[in-house]
Formats: C-alpha cells, sequence, structure tokens
C-alpha cells in the first residue's frame, strides 16, 4: 500500500468558466438580471460604464455584475463546491457618476446565514480588483453557498471568482507535494498551500 496524507488545495470556481475541476459553473438569478461583463463589448448596465473594467486585472478576463434596486427581485448567485473553506471575490466600485456603486452583499451556506459584506464608494474613481468580501471555514463535506443582494437598499454585485480549499491525498513517499510545493502553512490563501486553477 502507498503511505499518503491529506493535503489542502485551492480549486477556483469562475464566474464564467466555472470550477476548475467540476466544471460546474454558478447560478445567477433571476434570468435577465446580469450581464457577464466580458462580452458586453462597451454596453453599460444601469448604467455602469464597462469601459473602466480593466480585463487583465481579472480572474480569466470575465465577470458578471448586476444592479439591484429596492422592489426588484434579489440578485443571487448559487455556487456549489466540496471542501472546508471558502472565499468570494468581487470587483469593488467607488463613486462613478451616474452609476450605483453602493455594495450590500449577505452570504449563506447550506441555507444558513454567514455573513454580509458592505462598501460604501469614496470619492477615489474607479474599481477595486479581486476585494476578499467572504471568507469562512466548515467541515470537509459538500456545500452550497449563496450570494445576494436585496433589501432596502440599492446595491452594485460585480462578482468575479470563488476559491475553495478541499483535502487532497499526497503521496508520503516524495517529500513535496503536487506541483513541488511543501504544505508548510495553516493559511489556505498562502502560496505554500497547492493553487489549482484552470490551466
Amino acid at each position: 500500500m502507498t503511505a499518503a496524507s491529506a493535503a489542502l488545495v485551492n480549486r477556483t470556481i469562475d464566474d464564467e468558466f466555472g470550477d476548475s475541476t467540476t466544471g460546474l459553473v454558478p447560478a445567477y438569478g433571476p434570468d435577465g438580471g446580469w450581464i457577464q461583463g466580458g462580452k458586453c463589448n462597451g454596453r453599460r448596465f444601469e448604467p455602469f460604464p464597462v469601459e473602466l473594467v480593466n480585463a487583465s486585472e481579472i480572474q480569466d478576463g470575465t465577470w458578471h455584475g448586476s444592479t439591484y434596486n429596492p422592489g426588484q427581485p434579489e440578485r443571487t448567485i448559487t455556487a456549489t463546491f466540496t471542501g472546508r473553506a471558502v472565499y468570494v471575490f468581487n470587483l469593488i466600485a467607488n463613486f462613478i457618476r451616474p452609476t450605483t456603486t453602493f455594495t450590500n452583499l449577505t452570504f449563506y451556506i447550506d441555507g444558513a446565514l454567514a455573513g454580509n459584506y458592505s462598501h460604501t464608494p469614496d470619492n477615489d474613481n474607479g474599481l477595486l480588483y479581486h476585494v476578499p468580501v467572504f471568507s469562512t471555514t466548515l467541515s470537509h463535506g459538500p456545500h452550497t453557498l449563496v450570494i445576494s443582494a436585496g433589501g432596502a437598499n440599492a446595491s452594485s454585485i460585480l462578482f468575479d471568482y470563488i476559491i475553495y480549499t478541499q483535502d487532497d491525498e499526497v503521496d508520503l513517499r516524495f517529500p513535496t507535494s503536487k506541483n513541488g510545493l511543501q504544505i508548510t502553512s495553516n493559511n489556505p490563501l498562502s502560496n505554500n498551500y497547492i493553487n489549482k486553477r484552470p490551466g
């Protein structure tokens, strides 16, 4: 028998291309309420100026965006994964006239409230990239994450990608893990973790 131990690996769920391992793509609700930023061809949405987005700063050059306004159906992103931790990354907009750039998000794990994120735009024009808007540790297993914008305040949602951490067996006959990286850190976002992203 081959000696093996569980290592921690990071996997990516891209907004457009989905899970780097399973291929599952996040579900967006309601239908017709979202724009895939990489396919906008300069169009605006309610009325976000997509020409301000630097595609080279975004995971795989794509993002999903929407604007929630009170009285409309809430905006949701639903993703499933098997792991022990999860991290959500968004673009965050500051003051861009006349766009709604206040961000107010709620996060649910397996149907239970897990956290909130809000950002009031400051006077800096432009966008922030790779902003961690949510993270949590979990018992290892299958989970469903729902990101929601709703309620009394209008909200911008500019979703980029999710990273989740799961166990992966490593052959102990070798001193290093897959990709030649030693597992030496307890931080799943550390460079010492195996980070499996779309190739």
